[in-house]
Parts: structure tokens; sequence; C-alpha cells
């Protein structure tokens, strides 16, 4: 009996303390630590379906040039650039399937500046610097194409070259609107020396470290 009330009187004491053990950091201000993590990821997308570019190499007048060109500036390109610290992102695009190889025919792509800025967000000072945007240069017959840097796929090789379109590009995005995004151009043209073809390519965009 004496040993209970030993044992009683133990776990008394015990229940007695335990609030002060438990709460001995209440008072009157008090303090937590908060970790936050930024995490995320870049992507982007194209507006619109398949782009048609039709050459007229039909003359209205004997002696004319057969040579034409045909431009397409509907596509928007629309993205949502993540990066951390000074990092920065950049678009590519290439030819992936099909060429102009043979055709002789030229195709040029061209990224140009959003025409729904408003909806852009922090296009200025991270929306990133735009390529391809020298003037654009006639040849002997007048007729005006991009210069050549932006050139994606001709007649005179299989290999298509990869675009840089833009680079230099912060933590940003474009909008989701069918107008938002960067505009893409593309022109097709026929060229000397042989009999226009037609052909169809498949272009793949990308956004990655610009590194």
């Amino acid at each position: 009996m004496k040993k209970n009330f030993s044992i009683g009187c133990a776990l008394l004491m015990i229940g007695l303390f335990l609030p002060s053990l438990v709460f001995a950091q209440d008072g009157l201000s008090t303090t937590q630590q908060v970790n936050m993590t930024v995490g995320g990821t870049s992507l982007i997308g194209i507006t619109g379906g398949t782009v048609d570019l039709s050459l007229t190499a039909g003359a209205t007048q004997a002696g004319q040039s057969l040579l034409k060109n045909s431009s397409n500036d509907l596509t928007r390109l629309r993205i949502s650039s993540y990066v951390t610290g000074t990092g920065k992102n950049k678009i590519t695009a290439k030819a992936t399937t099909g060429s102009l190889f043979s055709t002789y025919t030229k195709l040029y792509l061209r990224l140009k500046e959003p025409t729904s800025l408003g909806a852009f967000i922090n296009y200025e000072g991270a929306g990133g610097d735009l390529k391809n945007q020298g003037d654009q240069e006639a040849n002997e017959f007048g007729l005006v194409f991009p210069v050549d840097d932006a050139l994606i796929t001709d007649h005179e090789t299989s290999q298509n070259p990869e675009l840089l379109l833009v680079d230099n590009i912060g933590f940003c995005w474009s909008g989701t609107g069918s107008t938002d995004g960067y505009v893409v151009e593309y022109t097709y043209g026929s060229i000397e020396g042989g009999t226009p073809k037609s052909s169809n390519v498949t272009i793949t965009y990308t956004i990655a470290p610009d590194i």
C-alpha cells in the first residue's frame, strides 16, 4: 500500500510539472521559422493550326518574273519562362521533319514583337532579345526576303539549321489569348535555278536555358 502511495505521489508531481515543461517557450512573444521555396518550369505553345503558304507563279504580262514569295504572320508563340537568380532562357526553332532540298524554294522564319504587350507580363526587361530582325533585302529579281540568318531551310542542302529566335529571356509569361505571344512570321519564296516544287516541313520550337 505504501509503495502504491509513493507511485501515486510521483505521478501527481509529474502531472503538475509537465505543463511547464511543454510550454516553457510561451511568453509575451514567440517566433517560428518559415522556409519558402519557389519552383517551376518553362513552357511554350503555338496558337493556330497548319500554316498554308502558296506560291502563284503566273505572270500577268509576258516576260514577267515567275519568282514569287508568300508570307504569313498569323501564328503566335506563347511562353511561360521560369528562371532563378540570374538565369535566362532562349527559344530556338528547327525544321525537324521534311526539307526543301531540291525544290528551288526557301523558307524563312522570324519571331517578332508581340502585338498585345499589355498581356505579356514582364516583357520589358525579361521578354528577351529578338534575333533575325535585320532589314529585309531584295534579290536581283526585286523580291523581298528576310536576311539570310532567318533562313530555316532551302533547296541547297538537306541539313536544316537550328535558328536562335530569342535569347536573354527572364521571368515572364505571355498570356493565353489567341493573339498573345510573340508573332511568328513565315516567308516562303521560289528561287532561280530550277522549277519550284511543293513540299512541307514540321517546325519544332524549343525553350531551354540560355547557357
